[in-house]
């Protein structure tokens, strides 16, 4: 039977709608999730909510019970999940020139 993804949180909505940066894929052009940190200048609600969505995440894969394509599958609907809660959470605060759709 098909493995549904992990319970967590919604994803944020866009922190700021019509910033040039949220706009033409994403902010971070793709930069790993795994250890990537919010910027310095992000509000302390952005960070709270980016640490909490990464350590739900964390947990859910470490508690993944299957392996192989279901695993893979899996951890990469996580990686899409925290990509997307990213960029609407920071997308403002992104450096330039990063933007990859």
């Amino acid at each position: 039977p098909p493995v549904a993804p992990a319970a967590v949180e919604a994803v944020p909505e866009l922190a700021e709608p019509g910033a040039a940066r949220c706009l033409g894929g994403d902010a971070f052009g793709r930069a790993p999730v795994a250890r990537w940190e919010p910027p310095e200048t992000a509000r302390l609600e952005q960070i709270q909510q980016w640490k909490k969505l990464k350590a739900q995440s964390d947990a859910a894969i470490r508690g993944f019970a299957r392996g192989g394509k279901e695993l893979r599958a899996f951890v990469s609907d996580q990686v899409d999940r925290l990509r997307l809660a990213r960029h609407n959470l920071f997308c403002g605060l992104a450096p330039p020139g990063r933007r990859v759709a």
